[in-house]
């Protein structure tokens, strides 16, 4: 299984192709549009969109034999945050994020501390996060109480980790690896893009990759975050991920 989050900068067909080139089973894809998404589901893909202009929202996508229901649980107050019931050769939950605050960092990690308001979303089997979250650690000091550590803690505390971290063994705002470069400059990376696992999947994880600025600095201002998984058999053992 792939898991794939890129911010897309505003997607072209080109920017999906290439997106589709990576192979995803499950993608969240910020800064898509609404007509992109469509022209995945003509072509059969279980796809959604939401945002507030046509133009620019967050898409959430699923190929290769995975099907996406979004939850009735949803709530329309978390205009960037949405939850999906993801069927396949395995069963989880899905929260995509986009983080969109006009007010800095703070509001980023004020936007992430929200979705605690959907504990139900990860009460029952596994969840996994994506997105783009716009928050690193690096930032606690301006965000405060609310800020990216205490989110990374209220994670774990629902048994998520981010699949980077867990195979980089980085701290948490020391990543080597940015997947944003801060008006395209390379010089200005910052890592922002996560996926998030349940950490009991840690030995099912083969790879959590982030695209380099050279591959696609020309196309979006982030590079896609790629996890690679196991499947689980039935006897609870790995299989290799496609």
């Amino acid at each position: 299984m792939r898991i794939i989050s890129w911010n897309c900068a505003a997607a072209s067909q080109q920017k999906i192709d290439l997106l589709l080139g990576l192979n995803p089973d499950v993608a969240v894809v910020p800064e898509c549009s609404e007509a992109n998404i469509e022209a995945l589901k003509a072509k059969g893909y279980s796809a959604f969109w939401l945002g507030q202009l046509s133009t620019k929202g967050i898409g959430v996508i699923a190929g290769n034999g995975w099907k996406l229901t979004p939850r009735l649980d949803n709530l329309a107050a978390l205009k960037t945050v949405a939850a999906f019931d993801v069927s396949g050769p395995a069963n989880f939950t899905l929260v995509a994020v986009w983080t969109q605050s006009t007010k800095g960092y703070r509001g980023y990690a004020a936007e992430l501390h929200a979705i605690a308001t959907h504990p139900e979303w990860f009460r029952n089997g596994p969840v996994v996060l994506a997105g783009d979250l716009n928050s690193n650690s690096r930032w606690d000091s301006e965000c405060k109480p609310n800020h990216h550590s205490s989110f990374i803690e209220l994670m774990r505390g629902f048994g998520l980790e981010s699949a980077y971290h867990l195979m980089s063994e980085e701290a948490q705002g020391a990543e080597k690896r940015p997947t944003h470069y801060h008006q395209w400059n390379s010089e200005k990376g910052f890592h922002l893009d996560y996926v998030f696992v349940p950490a009991e999947w840690r030995n099912r994880i083969s790879a959590a990759e982030v695209g380099t600025y050279e591959q696609w600095g020309k196309i979006s201002d982030h590079c896609p975050v790629i996890v690679s998984l196991h499947e689980p058999t039935s006897e609870g053992s790995c299989v290799a991920a496609e």
